[in-house]
Parts: C-alpha cells; sequence; structure tokens
C-alpha cells in the first residue's frame, strides 16, 4: 500500500495538479481585489476558471497521444486552449451589467478573461509568465485605489443640468466657468431637449482637482434658472 502511494505522489499527474494549485493560488490574489471591492465575481470565480483553464490546458498538452515519459506525441492543445478564451469570454459577459445607461463589470470580466490566460500559462508550465502576468494584472487592479490614479488619469464626469427654456445663454455661462477653473478637456454642450418650460443639457467634463470640481458644480447650482442637476461619473461606473 506504502509502494502504491508513493507511486501516486512521484507520478507525473501530481505534477500537473501543482501546476492547477499554483493556477488557483495565484487567481486568488486577483480574485480578492475584486471581492474586497464588492464586485459579482470573488475569489471562488477568479479560482475556479483558472483553476478550469489550467485542467483543460493540462488535459489538452498531456491527454491525447502522450508517450511514456508524458511528452505530447501529435497533440494539437491549441484547440482546446482557444476553446477556453471564447468560453471565458461568455462568462465575462455574465459579470458585464448595464443599467441606466451606467455600465459595470468590465474590469471584472476581464479580470476573468486574465486568470484563464494565466491558468493557460500555469497549466503549460510557464510559471514565470503566469505568476508574473498575475502581478500586473493585480498591481493594475489595486492602482485605481490610490490618490495617485486620480491624478494622472482623467477624471471624466457628465453633469446633466435642466434649466429654464428661456435661459439662452447657460451654455455661456458655462463655458465662462470652464475657462474660471482652467477646466481643459470638454464636450460640447449639447441641449437634449426643450419643452414648454425648461431645457435639458448634457455637459462633459474631465478635472483631476475634487475641490474645484465641487466649487464649479455649486456655481451651476447657484444659477438662477438651474431647476435639477444629476452628476454621473463615469470612472467608476465602469469597474
Amino acid at each position: 500500500m506504502l509502494e502504491v502511494f508513493s507511486g501516486i505522489l512521484a507520478s507525473f499527474e501530481m505534477k500537473l495538479l501543482a501546476r492547477l494549485l499554483i493556477a488557483g493560488a495565484a487567481a486568488a490574489l486577483i480574485g480578492y481585489e475584486r471581492e474586497s471591492a464588492f464586485k459579482v465575481a470573488g475569489i471562488r470565480t477568479h479560482v475556479i476558471v483558472s483553476i478550469a483553464s489550467a485542467l483543460l490546458t493540462c488535459v489538452s498538452i498531456y491527454g491525447f497521444g502522450v508517450t511514456g515519459n508524458g511528452s505530447p506525441e501529435g497533440a494539437d492543445p491549441s484547440r482546446v486552449t482557444a476553446a477556453i478564451v471564447t468560453g471565458v469570454g461568455f462568462l465575462g459577459t455574465g459579470a458585464i451589467i448595464i443599467r441606466s445607461g451606467n455600465i459595470t463589470g468590465l474590469t471584472t470580466a476581464a479580470g476573468l478573461w486574465a486568470v484563464s490566460g494565466i491558468g493557460i500559462a500555469i497549466g503549460a508550465e510557464m510559471y514565470i509568465l503566469g505568476i508574473g502576468a498575475t502581478l500586473m494584472v493585480y498591481l493594475a487592479e489595486i492602482f485605481s485605489h490610490f490618490k495617485l490614479y486620480s491624478f494622472l488619469t482623467p477624471s471624466p464626469r457628465i453633469l446633466y443640468v435642466v434649466v429654464d427654456v428661456e435661459d439662452v445663454a447657460f451654455p455661456n455661462f458655462v463655458k465662462m466657468l470652464f475657462e474660471k477653473y482652467k477646466v481643459k478637456r470638454t464636450r460640447v454642450i449639447m441641449q437634449e431637449y426643450k419643452r414648454k418650460k425648461s431645457s435639458k443639457y448634457k455637459i462633459k467634463l474631465h478635472i483631476h482637482s475634487k475641490e474645484k470640481f465641487l466649487e464649479l458644480l455649486s456655481e451651476i447650482k447657484n444659477h438662477n434658472s438651474v431647476k435639477s442637476i444629476v452628476i454621473h461619473d463615469q470612472r467608476f461606473s465602469n469597474d
């Protein structure tokens, strides 16, 4: 019995099982960041996707037409790998949610796609590449939580402002505020609709300083003709 157990531990499949464990551990790191951000796909989903990808990769390489020493002979692992990528693409689509014009889950879907690639790499015994990709994806995800991210990247915000229909000078007022607060990247103000007593404008702007944005917003709110304002922050709507 001991000899059989020792033989199992020393078998080639145990070495493949170690690859699955490494793939799962790598994906757990990325899943932890997603779960800590209260996303739909957390540790379990990422670990399962990565282990399954590594498993299918190992089977595709060594499960068909192998020789006694475990090397592939006439096998075509690229077919299974392509199927993994396609299948995880459909899974990632399920993590994307569109609600009231807002899109969420894009980063999570991309993370699932990434961990499938990590699983494939580790399943193919490319440990350095797989672990290196894990660290890069993890750092890319946690970078968005730092203040430096807010400073280096655009801060797109959209304001939906309803004003009195008679106030035809409102666009010029907003452009004056853009110059005052040095808002460089803006989208031309568009009039979405014009009704009997009100007009609705869509204003898109990029501004790094939260304080300046709040000051600009306050001036718009205090304008005599403004009836209501709805703020949409694009940066945090597509995580």
